[in-house]
């Protein structure tokens, strides 16, 4: 099963319907910086919402201030990322520097020029159509 990021609709729409169940009050702006930061992948965003709201039981408000958010991105960034280093640790160097250059590039869009072989062995990478997700 392959997986792809939400619309931003949906994404939005995954913070914003919890958020108003529970009465959690957050900004449009802070949504923004949430979606930004998650690039609308539900895993992420799923992570974050769950750390804002365990942050804001902690303090007893309900409602999310920008130091509340960028905190709780801060915290998940590094706990959320540290879920894939075993993924990271299966590939050669090789591969670590080919993956770290299309992070930093947004993205395989030079993958005819690259040789992805390995990576789908361990399930980082699939060829689908001659797209390389």
């Amino acid at each position: 099963m392959e997986l792809f990021p939400l619309t931003r609709e949906a994404a939005r729409t995954l913070i914003e319907k919890p958020a108003v169940e529970i009465g959690l009050q957050i900004t449009p702006a802070d949504v923004n910086k949430i979606l930004e930061v998650t690039g609308d992948t539900p895993y992420f965003i799923q992570g974050i919402a769950h750390y804002l709201v365990e942050e804001l039981n902690r303090q007893q408000h309900h409602k999310a201030t920008s130091a509340n958010v960028d905190k709780v991105i801060a915290e998940s960034i590094v706990y959320l990322s540290s879920q894939f280093g075993y993924l990271w640790n299966t590939v050669s160097q090789t591969q670590q520097i080919i993956l770290y250059a299309l992070a930093k590039n947004g993205g395989p869009q030079a993958s005819e020029n690259a040789d992805f072989s390995g990576f789908s062995a361990c399930g980082l990478l699939t060829s689908t159509c001659g797209k390389v997700r």
